[in-house]
């Protein structure tokens, strides 16, 4: 559980659960969470996925092996989160290292977009000022999210089982 519960309220609360499920590499999790028709713009897809966004659950099951593929460590570290009007903005960081040892730490977005109870679109930035200026104003007060227990939860998972 999130400290501070009122984060688990709402699309933030939606938002919050989407990245445990992501941190734990949970898809049963994560479908629950999106949209059938959801479309998800990573940069996982620049490399693994001809570029193009990850469409639907069997996108998001993609995502998932893809970033297992590419990555031998991924950290997703979203420590701000607001909404504003049907989407929800996270700011933090992304810590990786691929296979072949490129590593990176750095800033990262994501803005996701909530309609009927379910996240259907999201897109995951490497700068934060890549967003569209209208999500970059501020919204409600963000709301605080435990990176560092998800990352540990995260790997945890990863290492106990490989994604279906």
């Amino acid at each position: 559980m999130l400290g501070g519960e009122p984060a688990r309220d709402g699309n933030v609360g939606l938002v919050c659960r989407l990245f445990e499920a992501f941190a734990k590499r949970d898809a049963t999790a994560l479908l629950e969470i999106v949209d059938p028709q959801i479309e998800f713009f990573g940069p996982t897809a620049t490399v693994l996925n001809e570029g193009r966004c990850y469409r639907g659950h069997e996108g998001m099951r993609r995502y998932l092996r893809d970033a297992q593929m590419l990555w031998q460590e991924l950290q997703l570290e979203p420590r701000d989160l607001r909404e504003i009007g049907s989407h929800v903005v996270a700011l933090g960081r992304v810590r990786a290292r691929a296979y072949d040892g490129f590593e990176i730490d750095a800033p990262a977005a994501w803005v996701w977009r909530v309609e009927g109870g379910r996240v259907t679109w999201g897109c995951a930035y490497g700068d934060p000022d890549q967003m569209p200026r209208s999500l970059q104003e501020s919204g409600r007060a963000p709301a605080t999210f435990e990176a560092a227990r998800l990352h540990e939860e995260g790997r945890a998972a990863a290492a106990r089982e490989p994604l279906p």
